[in-house]
């Protein structure tokens, strides 16, 4: 069987830790090239992973011959750039999340795949995870009757990345925490729904620690804070109500940096029972919690795997594969655009504010 042939756009942690070696690890699949903006760090990259060409230019990775797809893992606002070169060169595509930092983009993306008939897939590793599928599972044996709420929080309490780079800024990355925890935190919770997509009923934003240049996460660069408020000018925290179009209320609250404790807590309440994943409450061994029908709780059988996504990273990739090698329908990006409107419209609604 002819090989699938696919560059990697991007030379970050996610490049390093999942895209290569779900890629190179999977025999169907020949990685022909790299590109990264730092060039040298691409070149480490190639050699360490045994890739043989490492491209200059965006267009230039996407062009190399007999491409059959393309992952992209690269700044947001590079990511039209980098799905428009894929598309005309009709490639298959896997997108990291965000899908862009705007709407008008993310929209122009997906159409344009779309029109094109190619795959556009993003990388968004819940719906991978033992725990979150254990839950899908459970949901769908009936075992909680019909779903009413869904509440999922992915709090930090110091996890602000890449401070004063490109991530923490409007212009560069689109958003802050809502734009890089929300697409999880909202496409589970539209998942475990057995949602579509969702209205916004309430939200709100804040922006405390990052401005003063506290709640840094482990790789913000250590730099001396100065001026910090150039350096950061997006969001910090975000909670936002939803009614979704099955009709269930959904609940998200997503921080880099906030007052509080880390919390990694998924809850879906039905009207004959309910789930609750409460790692920091129950434990890493059980941290998931049954109630039925009579209102009784006991502990399932699922570890806890909030902490450590590089498995549920690397299946989004293989399973990207799969659906390439297959000749299954392919994803659109649909549900993420669904998500990526969710977004827009709570910062649409702050600036109302």
């Amino acid at each position: 069987m002819k090989k699938l042939r696919l560059a990697v756009l991007g030379t970050g942690m996610i490049v390093r830790r999942a895209h290569l070696p779900a890629l190179l690890g999977d025999a169907r699949v020949d990685v022909a090239a790299i590109y990264g903006r730092n060039r040298e760090t691409a070149g480490k990259l190639a050699a360490e992973f045994g890739i043989p060409a490492v491209a200059e230019t965006i267009e230039g990775a996407v062009n190399v011959d007999g491409l059959d797809a393309v992952t992209v893992a690269l700044p947001n606002f590079l990511h039209r750039q980098a799905a428009e070169a894929a598309i005309k060169a009709r490639l298959h595509i896997l997108m990291e999340k965000p899908l862009a930092t705007s709407l008008e983009d993310a929209r122009a993306m997906v159409d344009g795949a779309s029109a094109a008939g190619i795959g556009f897939a993003i990388n968004l590793p819940q719906r991978h995870r033992p725990s979150m599928r254990f839950i899908k599972e459970t949901i769908e044996a009936g075992r909680i009757g019909n779903v009413q709420t869904v509440e999922v929080r992915m709090l930090r309490r110091a996890g602000i990345p890449g401070f004063g780079t490109w991530f923490t800024r409007k212009q560069t990355a689109g958003g802050g925490v809502l734009a890089d925890l929300g697409p999880h935190v909202i496409d589970l919770a539209l998942w475990l729904s057995g949602s579509a997509n969702a209205a916004v009923a309430d939200s709100r934003i804040w922006r405390s620690f990052g401005p003063l240049g506290k709640g840094l996460g482990d790789w913000s660069p250590h730099q001396p804070v100065e001026a910090p408020a150039t350096q950061f000018d997006v969001e910090d925290r975000a909670s936002l109500s939803l009614r979704s179009d099955k009709g269930v209320e959904i609940r998200c609250d997503v921080a880099w940096a906030y007052a509080g404790p880390d919390e990694n807590r998924v809850r879906v309440v039905g009207d004959q029972g309910g789930l609750d994943y409460w790692p920091e409450a129950n434990g890493d061994q059980a941290p998931l919690r049954y109630f039925d029908a009579d209102l009784n709780s006991r502990p399932m059988a699922v570890a806890g795997d909030h902490a450590d996504l590089t498995a549920a990273w690397k299946q989004c990739v293989s399973s990207f594969i799969d659906d390439i090698a297959s000749g299954r329908p392919l994803p659109r990006g649909d549900s993420a655009l669904a998500v990526h409107e969710i977004i827009a419209q709570v910062y649409q609604r702050s600036r109302a504010d």
